[in-house]
C-alpha cells in the first residue's frame, strides 16, 4: 500500500499477462490494470516483490529464472523491463527504491547477492554481502538496510558497501522495514520463528514549542529522564521575545553541543537531546535567553 487508500498487488501472469491489480479505497475492492506488462517466455512468478515509490512509478519483480524488473512511470499505463544482475539460476527475493532512480534488489544467488542501481532500474551495479539470501530491503536517503540469513547489513553509501548492523538471534530474518519520521528513524525486524525485533534511532535534536500561553517568567527545568541514555529532554519557559542559545558543556567547561541558537517567541519549549556518540559521565546544560542565564547538571549512564 503507498497510502491508506491507495495501493498495488502483483500476481502470476494470466493468459500471457502478469496481474497487476490496483485498490482506490484501502483495499475493500480491486481491480485489474487494463494495460499490465507481457510475460516474457514461461516466467512464472516465485517471489512477487513489489516496491511502490509512489502512485505513478511501480517496480516489480518475479521469476523463476533469469531474473528482471518490469517498470512503470505513469501508474501501469506502459511498462519496460530491465534485466537484473544475478546468476541464471537464482531467483530475485527483495527490491527496495527510496527514490525513483535509487534501489537495491536482493538475490538467493552466492556470486551476486545484492545489486543497486541509481538510475531507476536501467542499469545494476553487483555489490557484495556475505552469502546469498538477502530476503528484505528497506531504507531511506541514501541509506539501505538488508537481512541476510541470520543478520541485518546497513548502507549509508546508496548499496555500494555494507557492514554487519544487528544480529537478533530470532532465528532466520525473512524481511524488514524502516520508517523515518522528524527527528527519528523505527524498523522491525521479522524473523521465521514468529519473533520481532524493533530499532529505534533518534536522528536530531527535536524542539516542540508546547503552548501559545506564555509562561509569567524565565524558568530551565531540570531535565528528565535524569541520569539517561542516550536521550533526554530540557524544557525552559520564556516570557518574552528573546535571543536564546542553549549549549551542553562537560565538566571542564568545553561546549560539547549547541542545542538553540536563534530568536525565540514567548512560550513553553522542550528540546530533546541525543547524546549519541559522547562518554559517559556529568555534564552541565546552559540556557542564555537576553540577560537570564541558569545552568543545571545531567548525568549521562551507558
Amino acid at each position: 500500500m503507498y497510502d491508506q487508500d491507495y495501493g498495488i498487488a502483483i500476481g502470476d501472469p494470466v493468459d500471457g499477462k502478469w496481474v497487476v491489480l490496483k485498490t482506490t479505497n484501502g483495499g475493500r475492492a480491486w481491480a485489474r490494470l487494463p494495460n499490465e506488462p507481457t510475460q516474457i517466455g514461461s516466467e512464472v512468478g516465485v517471489f512477487h516483490i513489489l516496491s511502490l515509490i509512489s502512485p505513478t512509478e511501480i517496480r516489480f519483480t518475479a521469476g523463476t529464472s533469469g531474473t528482471r524488473m518490469y517498470k512503470s512511470t505513469d501508474a501501469g499505463a506502459t511498462w519496460s523491463h530491465t534485466p537484473l544482475p544475478f546468476s541464471a539460476n537464482s531467483y530475485a527475493l527483495s527490491l527496495w527504491f527510496n527514490d525513483t532512480n535509487l534501489g537495491v534488489a536482493g538475490s538467493s544467488s552466492s556470486s551476486v547477492p545484492i545489486a543497486r542501481t541509481t538510475d531507476g532500474g536501467e542499469s545494476w551495479i553487483p555489490a557484495s554481502l556475505p552469502s546469498g539470501g538477502t530476503w528484505g530491503l528497506a531504507g531511506y536517503g541514501s541509506t539501505f538496510f538488508a537481512v541476510n540469513w541470520y543478520s541485518v547489513y546497513r548502507s549509508n553509501d546508496s548499496g555500494a558497501t555494507w557492514s554487519p548492523s544487528y544480529e537478533p538471534n530470532i532465528g532466520q530474518l525473512v524481511d524488514v522495514s524502516f520508517i523515518r519520521g522528524p527527528g527519528m528513524i523505527r524498523g522491525w525486524v521479522i524473523g521465521g520463528l514468529g519473533f520481532i525485533a524493533t530499532y529505534y534511532e533518534q536522528t536530531t535534536s527535536i524542539e516542540i514549542e508546547e503552548g501559545s500561553n506564555g509562561p509569567s517568567g524565565w524558568k530551565l527545568f531540570q531535565n528528565y529522564p535524569n541520569p539517561f541514555n542516550p536521550s533526554t529532554t530540557i524544557r525552559y519557559s520564556l516570557p518574552q521575545s528573546s535571543k536564546v542559545e542553549l549549549t551542553i558543556h562537560n565538566t571542564p567547561g568545553q561546549k560539547v553541543a549547541t542545542l538553540v541558537n536563534e530568536e525565540k517567541g514567548a512560550g513553553n519549549y522542550h528540546k530533546v537531546w541525543n547524546a549519541d556518540g559522547m562518554s559517559s559521565g556529568v555534564y552541565f546544560y546552559r540556557l542564555q535567553a537576553g540577560s537570564f542565564v541558569e545552568t543545571k547538571k545531567l548525568v549521562l549512564v551507558r
